[in-house]
């Protein structure tokens, strides 16, 4: 009996042990949940705030860069502001510029009324041109010559002025009235003016021309520095070879001019023209116009008056330039006696 009852309260106190080692597990298993639940809210509040702290860093460096970018943007239109001032200070410049070049040449009543005949086609490559015409009358000659300066743009259209100066210097004030003469004189006064010494590093500043003195009994007498002149009898181009030297500082020994003259007959033409004209590249293959088609062209309008011939060349070139940039000023000066 007292065994039975023993072995009763074992089997209690088993049944008990089972039930709190069962409830013990259930609380386990739920604390583990929790664990597991309370561990993924950290993991997932530690991922949101990593997000957040992401884009809010993200949104701080896109809110500072587009402050930098707006800075930036600000002081980029500033500057061209400021450059954009500065290039229509400078346009101006070189507009007025352009007027008092203007002023120096001759004006086209002045060239027709001392040569009744001719033509001065002139487009320089930017506003002001190193290229130049002079025309003057003196002790009972025309003078006419076309010159071409270093350079072009403003660099040139200074040395244009000095070269209009010491030639209007030559011929009327000195006197000096051969054309090979008048260059040695310019030649001279140009250097001196330059300070050429041919020294190493200095400017080698001067320019290609061609002079002319046509006198009352139809004799022209010339000379040609680097440019040759053209004259045109009966259907026939002769051309005159140029000295090669400038007017102005030459690396090889200098030598003195070459005289040249002829006796006019009516119905002659006679040419002037700086390298533009040839030197301007166009066409289907981008080459320039040569020497050449320049003849053939002079050639193929002489039956056409002085204005005819100007508007011809100006419409060739044209055509053959197209959209190609000018590369050079552009001066051609006809005359017909």
């Amino acid at each position: 009996m007292k065994l039975k009852k023993k072995e009763q309260q074992i089997e209690l106190l088993r049944t008990d042990s089972l039930y709190t080692s069962a409830r013990v597990e259930s609380q386990q298993t739920k604390l583990d949940k929790q664990d597991a639940e309370r561990n993924m809210f950290l993991v997932a509040g530690a991922l949101l705030i990593l997000m957040i702290g992401s884009v809010t860093y993200a949104f701080l460096q896109i809110r500072r860069r587009n402050k930098l970018i707006s800075a930036q943007k600000k002081k980029v239109e500033q500057q061209k502001r400021i450059i954009e001032t500065k290039s229509k200070d400078i346009t101006d410049s070189i507009r007025y510029a352009e007027g008092i070049q203007k002023s120096i040449l001759p004006t086209v009543k002045q060239v027709k009324r001392m040569l009744p005949d001719s033509f001065i086609w002139f487009k320089p490559k930017d506003i002001v041109s190193g290229d130049f015409y002079w025309v003057a009358e003196n002790n009972d000659k025309v003078y006419f010559a076309v010159c071409d300066c270093t350079g072009h743009g403003v660099p040139g259209s200074l040395m244009s002025v000095v070269g209009t100066y010491l030639l209007n210097e030559a011929v009327n004030i000195k006197g000096i009235s051969h054309p090979a003469d008048i260059f040695e004189e310019v030649r001279r006064e140009l250097k001196i003016s330059l300070k050429q010494e041919g020294l190493e590093g200095e400017q080698r500043d001067g320019m290609d021309a061609v002079l002319c003195a046509w006198d009352k009994n139809n004799k022209l007498e010339f000379a040609v520095a680097y440019n040759p002149l053209f004259h045109i009898r009966n259907g026939e181009l002769m051309e005159t070879k140029p000295d090669k030297q400038p007017v102005g500082f030459h690396n090889i020994e200098e030598k003195p001019y070459a005289h040249h003259e002829l006796t006019l007959e009516k119905g002659d033409t006679i040419y002037l023209f700086s390298d533009g004209y040839v030197d301007q590249f166009g066409g289907p293959r981008e080459k320039k116009f040569m020497m050449k088609n320049f003849k053939k062209l002079l050639l193929s309008i002489q039956d056409k008056t002085m204005n005819e011939q100007k508007d011809i060349l100006e419409t060739t070139m044209a055509e053959w330039k197209g959209s190609t940039e000018q590369v050079d000023d552009i001066l051609v000066m006809g005359l017909q006696f």
